[in-house]
C-alpha cells in the first residue's frame, strides 16, 4: 500500500513557534523532485523574504 502525503495528513513542524514545511515535504506534496523546488526558489529568490517566506539555517 502506498502512503500518499497530502496537506490534510501532514505532521505539523514548527520553527520559532511557526508552522513550516520543508523543501522535501513540499516536493512530496507536489510529487516532484527536491531539485525542482530548489531551482524554482533560485529563479525567484528576489521575491522571497527570509523569516516570512523561508528560513535558512
Amino acid at each position: 500500500m502506498n502512503y500518499q502525503i497530502t496537506a490534510d495528513n501532514l505532521t505539523v513542524i514548527t520553527h520559532n513557534d511557526l508552522p513550516v514545511i520543508t523543501t522535501e515535504l513540499l516536493a512530496q506534496l507536489y510529487r516532484t523532485e527536491v531539485k525542482h523546488i530548489q531551482n524554482n526558489y533560485l529563479r525567484n529568490a528576489d521575491r522571497f523574504i527570509v523569516g516570512k517566506h523561508l528560513f535558512k539555517p
